[in-house]
């Protein structure tokens, strides 16, 4: 996906080209090591911003080009954007979530907990992509990195939970149930 030309004679200059990324390599994966996301992180964004840009212009063309009349891809696209604070630190992802969706271009973003994209996208950036959200999912964890605050709110959010419980008791009378909302 990268074009190498010799722009300066004797000097090889490689451009990367996202739009081979989109109609190309149905799966790619930008990666780096932990201990890399400072000097790499910057890079992998950028790559992760303009391969996403070209699937918006893909989206946007004439459906012979493989997007439909609407302006969606033909075939979706998805990110799953692990470690999405660290590594793939783009300020302005909260607001494109539902532009995204309704171009076919389907975003996973994955936080180690609610503070930590506080810190990424600031507090109402991280409303945004929450409230956009069709499935939120939960994995655990939270403990001292949590502050309590997003936990709190999911419960609230769900609301009680009862369960009907049967009790049957056997007596040399006979034979007694009850049922009871715990």
């Amino acid at each position: 996906m990268w074009r190498c030309t010799a722009a300066v004679p004797g000097r090889i200059r490689a451009t990367f080209l996202e739009v081979f990324v989109v109609e190309d390599a149905p799966t790619s994966f930008c990666l780096s090591m932990e201990d890399s996301a400072n000097e790499c992180g910057a890079l992998v964004a950028a790559l992760t911003a303009a391969v996403t840009d070209a699937l918006v212009d893909r989206a946007t063309a004439t459906p012979a080009q493989g997007s439909l009349p609407a302006g969606r891809l033909r075939v979706p696209a998805t990110y799953a954007l692990d470690e999405a604070a660290n590594v793939v630190r783009w300020r302005q992802l909260p607001n494109l979530y539902s532009h995204f969706g309704s171009r076919g271009i389907t975003v996973t973003t994955i936080l180690q907990f609610w503070s930590q994209g506080e810190e990424c996208f600031g507090q109402g950036g991280m409303k945004e992509p929450w409230g956009a959200s069709t499935i939120r999912v939960y994995g655990g964890g939270g403990g001292s990195t949590d502050d309590g605050r997003f936990l709190g709110n999911t419960s609230a959010a769900l609301g009680d939970h009862w369960e009907m419980s049967q009790t049957v008791s056997t007596h040399s009378t006979g034979r007694s149930s009850s049922q009871q909302r715990q």
